[in-house]
Order: C-alpha cells, then sequence, then structure tokens
C-alpha cells in the first residue's frame, strides 16, 4: 500500500495532507502553526512587523522550522512514514527567496534552520502582501507597456515577484551580486526537500511579471530589465507534473524513504483550483482564506486586460458574466469591461464605480447554437420559442443577450427568424 504526501506552506502555517489513492480517501492530516508553534520568529500572522504598513516579509527559516517540526509531528505520532510512495506541495504565491549558493545535500545532524541560514543573501522573504514597489511598477509600466500585459499575463502589479526583484536590487546592489539563486516560495521548499535547487513550474512562474505566456519561457528583455544578471540567477521553469528529483536522505530521521520522487511544487492559487476540481472549463472556485480569491480555467489562453486570472489575483477584484466566461477586472473605483456590456451596466447601478471601456470583445452570436422547433401555423401574431445556447452550453436572455425579428410568420408558408446579437453579442444570423 502506497501514500501520498501533499504539503501547502501558507502564509500562517504548514500543512499536510496524505492520501491513499487505491482507497480514495485522506488517512492523515498534520499542520503547524506559525504564531502558536514557532513563536521564536515573531511572525503571529505569518510575516514580521514592520512600521512600513506597506512591507510584508516573512523569514524562510520559520518555513523550514516548520517542515522539520511537521516531520517530526507525523513520525512521534506513528503515522507510516515509509509507506509515502511521493511528494508534492504548495506555496503561498509571489514570494520569493534569495540564496548565495545553491541548495546543498542537508546534514542530518543539524536543523534545516540553522543549515539554511549561511546561504541566505537576503535575510527575510518578501510575500505575496507587500505592496510597497509602486515605484517598481511604474517603471516597469513605462519602459514595457502593454506588452507586459501581454506577454506575461498581467500589468506589473506590486505584490508580483519581478518587481519584488527589483526593488531589491536596486535598494541592496551589492546583496544582489552576492545572490545566485531566486526562488518562489514554491520552489524553494521543493528544493529543501531534494536537497538540490528545483525548477519553478509554470502555473506560479505565471504570477511574477517574468514569465512569457506564449512562449512559457523567461521574457528576456523584461527579465533583463528587472534585474542585473537575473536571467542566470533564476531556476529553469517547467510543466506541472515534472519530477523535481528524489527526496534528501536528510529526512529519513523521520522514517522517510529516501530516492522517493518529488514532483515540482506550484504556487496554493493553482493547486486549490485543481484540489476542489476546478480544472475542467466552466467551473469557477471562491477561495476564503488570508485573501480572498475568485478563479476558474480559461478554454483559451487570452491575456484582454480583464479576462486573465493572474490580472486579478490579490490585487484586483473581478465582475464574472457566466454567459459569455469573461472577467471584468475592477482596480479601486475604475471598471473594465466592453461597452454595453455586463460591466458597463453594473457600473451604471453603483455611482462609486467609473466604467473603463475596452475594446469591443463582444462574442460572434453565430457562434451560438439555435433552436427553432418546427410548428404548424395557429394565427398571426403567434411566435415560436427560440432557444440560444453559446458555446459552453450557456442559455442567453433575450432583450439582454440578443433579439428576434420574425418575418413571414402571420401566415401559412414559411417563415424565418433573425437573431441579432446585443450586449456582450454581436452580429446576427
Amino acid at each position: 500500500m502506497s501514500y501520498y504526501l501533499g504539503l501547502d506552506s501558507s502564509t500562517q502555517g504548514l500543512k499536510a495532507e496524505v492520501i491513499d489513492t487505491v482507497a480514495g480517501k485522506v488517512v492523515g492530516s498534520f499542520a503547524v502553526n506559525f504564531k502558536n508553534d514557532l513563536p521564536e520568529y515573531k511572525s503571529p500572522s505569518g510575516y514580521l512587523p514592520n512600521d512600513d504598513e506597506s512591507v510584508r516579509c516573512a523569514d524562510p527559516r520559520m518555513w523550514v522550522a516548520a517542515m522539520d517540526m511537521l516531520f517530526d509531528r507525523m513520525k512521534k505520532a506513528d503515522f507510516p512514514m515509509a509507506q509515502i510512495a511521493g511528494i508534492s506541495g504548495s506555496g503561498q504565491q509571489h514570494g520569493s527567496v534569495y540564496l548565495n549558493a545553491p541548495i546543498p545535500d542537508w546534514d542530518p545532524a543539524k536543523s534545516l534552520a540553522d543549515q539554511l541560514t549561511p546561504i541566505l543573501s537576503r535575510a527575510v522573504a518578501p510575500i505575496w502582501m507587500d505592496k510597497s514597489t509602486e515605484a517598481e511598477c511604474a517603471w516597469l509600466t513605462e519602459k514595457f507597456g502593454n506588452r507586459m500585459r501581454s506577454d506575461t499575463g498581467s500589468p506589473a502589479i506590486v505584490r508580483f515577484t519581478g518587481p519584488q526583484i527589483r526593488k531589491f536590487a536596486t535598494k541592496e546592489p551589492e546583496a544582489w551580486a552576492k545572490t545566485k539563486t531566486v526562488h518562489l516560495v514554491s520552489s524553494f521548499l521543493c528544493s529543501v526537500l531534494c536537497g538540490h535547487d528545483c525548477p519553478i513550474d509554470y502555473g506560479d512562474g505565471a504570477g511574477m511579471n517574468l514569465l512569457n505566456l506564449h512562449k512559457l519561457v523567461w521574457d528576456p528583455e523584461i527579465t533583463a530589465a528587472t534585474a542585473p544578471d537575473l536571467m542566470n540567477k533564476l531556476p529553469p521553469v517547467k510543466p506541472s507534473n515534472t519530477i523535481a528529483g528524489k527526496l534528501s536522505g536528510y529526512f529519513t530521521k523521520y522514517g522517510l524513504k529516501t530516492g522517493i520522487p518529488v514532483v515540482v511544487w506550484s504556487g496554493d492559487n493553482p493547486c486549490s483550483l485543481i484540489g476542489v476540481g476546478g480544472g475542467s472549463f466552466g467551473t469557477a472556485v471562491i477561495s476564503l482564506g488570508t485573501s480572498d480569491t475568485f478563479f476558474a480555467t480559461m478554454q483559451n489562453f487570452d491575456t484582454v486586460l480583464g479576462k486573465n486570472t493572474e490580472f486579478g489575483s490579490h490585487a484586483y477584484g473581478y465582475r464574472y458574466n457566466p454567459k459569455t466566461f469573461r472577467y471584468y477586472a475592477y482596480s479601486g473605483n475604475a471598471l473594465y469591461g466592453y461597452a454595453d456590456s455586463t460591466a458597463e451596466r453594473y457600473a451604471a447601478d453603483n455611482s462609486a464605480i467609473t466604467f473603463v471601456p475596452l475594446e469591443s470583445g463582444a462574442v460572434d452570436i453565430a457562434t451560438c447554437t439555435i433552436s427553432v422547433p418546427d410548428y404548424a401555423f395557429v394565427s398571426a401574431g403567434y411566435r415560436p420559442t427560440v432557444t440560444v445556447k453559446n458555446s459552453n452550453g450557456v442559455t442567453l436572455t433575450q432583450d439582454v443577450d440578443y433579439t428576434l425579428a420574425f418575418t413571414g410568420c402571420d401566415a401559412v408558408g414559411t417563415g424565418s427568424v433573425t437573431v441579432q446579437g446585443i450586449g456582450d453579442y454581436a452580429g446576427s444570423v
């Protein structure tokens, strides 16, 4: 019998779920809370106090101390650690860890936190809650304009990793020069398990303002402009099902088998989407936690403003139109959407919101399925029921999404109907 271990390093703690894939059930759940279990790191909310409310950084040693503590608890609870046949995990998105040397093959006689200390080129790790990079975002926006959004999937966002890296490189150039590797939280903790540096997966890499989503590679121009020699300091980026390596022998002291496969970690939001069954198109997910997130899988890659998931993550909110599966993003009191659309109508009903129109993105009504039943002539003025469904199988609403114009229906003979798209739909059929 083999079990599989999933770890989640969130803002406030580290959790473990062990599943029996044959039986289809959870066989073990364990957790470490940073506030209650690791008070020595003085991070009751998962980050270090700072007089500047825009600065939110954590001590990465706390994260690995939690890993030691978690596995120790599992061992002391007599959990059958040797039956675990594979491990993967998720980490809070956008946070970054800065190292001056490769991740080592850990010495089991010492703690992970003690061994991590000398290889940190930056003692703290900015996390997703940090919003101190407005100047860096403004600079990146001025330099790259719309290309930042169209190629990385998001405008320059204060919480994203690229602007955070730029701030560190410009404010602390000597420490930046000593930095050999920049990890996300996910790739860092995956590397800790393997005892060597591991890749960043596409899902978490998409939240950095650095990954070209069209080519799935670090964007050379944006990366070079963000910080000196950044391209050489980033781990490779790989698909989310990549086996990153084998479990380090360090963890045999907890009863785990050395050499079991470790799959690359991803961000907590992408993993949540898959974990709750939201990986299929048309399913939306709401996640309520330290951050509240609304996300879903898109059928096709699209970076039109307000329609990609990372654009709205954390820094922005959403209006969602289930009839078109479009996301209308808003920031502050500005709501972005299409003219004569759900977004514009919502803004019209809320005086505090300013509608910002985008270029037309209406769906061609010809892509919809239109059903008109055969019927015998009854009397002048009679109209058959017309059903219009979009490509997602959602039934549209007459006089909101389309209008109907009948001809030849007031006498015996052959009649016809024209369906004219309105609102989020255009064209006629």
